[in-house]
């Protein structure tokens, strides 16, 4: 009696260990290791305390039981519940052109662009990408191009009078 309750144990756990490897943490991870090694040593303790006859029948008893335990939790909708059904629909105004600067205008590095950072430009603070590498705090640059909402700068040697 024992005997068959071990070997029902470790292929309950084997399953369970397969649900939660499939539902809840996707991935080749340790609970679906753990769901292979109980299911396999059920199966193995089957052959070994019932003999072959008895072995194959559990082992294909169990493929059965867990092919129909995966269908059917598909199959009735009862995982949407643990799924996310809302999608997002907003959008960041990526494309819209920045029409408060103009190709060479000028500003001062707000923080170290390396090459990304901020640059103040008119009292506006703005994140811009450096064209000629590192640029320090408080280093003088220009607007080299402007790309939708991408600011390109390099730095000036010299402020224009």
């Amino acid at each position: 009696m024992i005997e068959w309750l071990t070997v029902i144990s470790l292929l309950l756990l084997g399953l369970v260990f397969f649900i939660g490897e499939v539902f809840f943490i996707p991935g080749i991870t340790i609970a679906g290791l753990l769901g292979v090694a109980f299911s396999g040593a059920g199966v193995y303790l089957s052959y070994s305390y019932f003999g072959s006859d008895v072995g194959n029948m559990i082992f294909f008893a169990s493929v059965l039981i867990n092919s129909i335990t995966f269908f059917y939790s598909f199959r009735s909708g009862l995982w949407k519940k643990f799924a996310l059904n809302k999608s997002i629909s907003s959008r960041v105004n990526e494309e819209d052109p920045i029409y408060i600067l103009n190709e060479g205008d000028v500003g001062i590095a707000s923080t170290m662009l390396r090459p990304m950072g901020m640059v103040e430009i008119g009292g506006n603070k703005f994140e811009v990408s450096s064209n000629s590498g590192l640029i320090d705090v408080g280093k003088p640059v220009k607007i080299v191009r402007i790309d939708g909402r991408k600011i390109l700068v390099e730095e000036v040697k010299s402020l224009p009078i």
